[in-house]
């Protein structure tokens, strides 16, 4: 077995699934129709394949299975992250649907020693050691949900990728990896909410025990996850002033661009060069990265020469937010820039008078909200509902906040059937609402997607509007859980 190195590359991912399924490397090569010593140099990283699908054919030609398979090409896209993209002190991810096993890699500067990192996951959250000069950390689960996010903190700085699929053991042993279950750790430490009361859970009698079952499933102990659950009781929440206010920005380094009205511009958070390596990086060309992003909107597409004129000199794409497609294609998490939505002047609004911003249906991740008053440094308190959710929150002329869109939206191209729907039985929840904001008469909002580096984090502290959304929640929770959940041998 080889020395592990501290910063694991693209080619000793696919070395080590190799390894694991034990072929030689002539056979794979034989298999995908590539000469050995072309495998050999995609290995050794003096050279990488020309398109991603030579991993996918990788993947075929070793028989993984099918959540092998999509563990092995994130690990090989997500590899090279720590040389593309510049370490962060937080990162944050949206797990999309459908529910399946999932996985976060955290890790640290080589050579820096041991380093601190804390996984947050609504109310719960767990601190880990990222070991020095290590392949790093993966906590991994047998099924996700898209809200809330996952969220990594470090002590300084660091990286952290996010996938879909199962990792053997054995690879991350080869790659120097340390492997933790999330069930191991789910539980930890204190409710950030008030727990139910003795006649409180009465009233949610039903949906706790299914969430009892739920937890034997996964071998949690009941008394690991019960006191949890306060944080589901709805509430009215009480707007704050603003000194009293516990929100705290993004921690993303740099700085952002307003107009003379001080309204956030679409912009780069990234310089060109960055933009060209993480794009090699996740394994694409121009031309694919170009056809990915134009898949997510056809009739606005970016073509190669756009890309081009984007990594050469930082002009943006005249296509429509190109930004947020390409952002989501290299899975920087908003870091790539930010993309307006709608200005003070063409917001949408609702019927009765809110605003309700139009987000992309591919889009997910951070997005913000600009609030505008009719004088300096007015306050007013900013009501936010979000399907099932409610937040409110006071703010100041011109103050920017953020939370995250967690689900992505039906692909117009490809529209799907309403799922069914029984008579007598409440309809399940909407998969992909709009938002919703109450302003005071006389205020404006802008709106768009990325991480702003100064914003107000607000996304906690939302609760359910009512009891019956805070059951709905609950419901929607435990049928994505079972979706997953370990069957016998004897059972269909």
């Amino acid at each position: 077995m080889t020395e592990p190195s501290s910063r694991v590359t693209p080619g000793q991912v696919l070395q080590a699934w190799r390894a694991y399924r034990d072929v030689s490397g002539a056979e794979v090569a034989r298999r995908i129709g590539v000469q050995p010593p072309a495998l050999s140099q995609w290995e050794t990283g003096k050279r990488t394949p020309e398109h991603p699908y030579a991993v996918t054919a990788i993947g075929k030609a070793l028989q993984l299975p099918a959540d092998e398979a999509t563990a092995m090409e994130g690990m090989w896209r997500t590899a090279a992250s720590v040389t593309a993209l510049p370490p962060q002190g937080a990162w944050f991810h949206n797990f999309p649907i459908p529910s399946g096993p999932v996985w976060a890699w955290m890790r640290s500067h080589p050579g820096s020693g041991d380093h601190q990192v804390v996984l947050e996951f609504g109310p719960f959250n767990e601190s880990f050691t990222i070991p020095a000069d290590s392949g790093g950390l993966i906590v991994h689960s047998p099924t996700s949900l898209p809200n809330p996010p996952l969220k990594v903190i470090f002590d300084g700085e660091g990286w952290t990728d996010f996938g879909r699929g199962v990792i053997p053991e054995q690879v991350a042993t080869k790659l120097g990896i340390t492997m933790i279950a999330a069930r191991d750790v789910i539980g930890g430490n204190s409710p950030m909410f008030r727990p139910l009361k003795d006649d409180e859970s009465a009233e949610s009698r039903t949906m706790l025990a299914n969430i009892r079952h739920a937890a034997s499933w996964f071998n949690l102990a009941w008394s690991r996850v019960s006191a949890h659950f306060g944080v589901l009781r709805p509430t009215v929440p009480t707007a704050r002033a603003l000194e009293a206010e516990t929100i705290a920005t993004t921690r993303r380094p740099g700085t952002s661009v307003t107009d003379t009205a001080g309204q956030l511009v679409s912009q780069l958070m990234m310089t060109p060069e960055q933009i060209r390596a993480i794009r090699q990086a996740r394994g694409f060309t121009r031309a694919e990265a170009a056809q990915e992003a134009t898949n997510r909107n056809p009739r606005s597409p970016v073509t190669p020469k756009m890309l081009e004129t984007l990594e050469t000199t930082g002009r943006i794409p005249a296509a429509a937010h190109a930004l947020a497609r390409l952002d989501m294609i290299y899975q920087t998490d908003g870091r790539l820039g930010i993309d307006r939505v709608e200005d003070f002047d063409t917001a949408t609004r609702t019927p009765t008078g809110a605003f309700s911003p139009d987000f992309p249906w591919y889009w997910q991740g951070h997005v913000w909200l600009q609030v505008h008053g009719p004088r300096p440094d007015d306050t007013c308190v900013m009501e936010l509902i979000w399907g099932p959710w409610r937040r409110r929150v006071r703010v100041r002329s011109l103050d920017v906040v953020t939370t995250r869109k967690a689900v992505l939206g039906p692909d117009p191209a490809r529209p799907a059937p309403p799922p069914p729907h029984r008579p007598g039985r409440r309809k399940p929840l909407e998969l992909n609402p709009r938002l919703v904001v109450t302003l005071p008469r006389g205020w404006r909002l802008g709106a768009g997607m990325g991480a702003v580096p100064t914003a107000l984090d607000i996304n906690v502290g939302w609760r359910p509007v009512n009891l019956r959304a805070a059951a709905e929640l609950v419901r929607e929770s435990v049928r994505a859980i079972e979706l997953t959940r370990p069957r016998s041998p004897d059972r269909k």
